[in-house]
């Protein structure tokens, strides 16, 4: 576990795990995702990028709007039974930022959009 992760106990991780897997699964199948203020989720990509990857066969990249997934993660872990005292959005950032899955900077060490090439493959 790396110090980002190092406010979220292994015992919420593990609760939290499966909830966030089934929300990046959702989100990775609706393009059109919102947080419940309306904010769409995924970055739109350029046309000349998405004819790229409609091109691929390989699994596609997804680059997500970084408020409003943590902000809809948040509300997913409160469907899902959370309290919001155990999980303030310091601790849902803090778990955010340790998930392999997930990039939050570029291969230059930049800041970026958060992406993540979970997903299914295109066919």
């Amino acid at each position: 576990m790396g110090a980002a992760s190092a406010g979220v106990d292994p015992e919420l991780k593990a609760r939290m795990d499966p909830v966030f897997m089934e929300f990046l699964a959702d989100l990775c199948s609706n393009l059109d995702a919102t947080d419940s203020k309306g904010e769409p989720i995924h970055q739109t990509l350029m046309a000349k990028k998405m004819e790229k990857l409609d091109q691929s066969t390989d699994f596609r990249p997804f680059k997500f709007r970084i408020q409003a997934f943590t902000t809809a993660f948040g509300e997913k872990l409160i469907e899902a039974g959370f309290h919001e005292t155990e999980i303030p959005i310091k601790k849902i950032r803090q778990y955010l930022w340790a998930q392999p899955c997930i990039s939050r900077f570029n291969d230059d060490g930049k800041k970026a959009k958060v992406s993540s090439f979970f997903g299914s493959p295109l066919s």
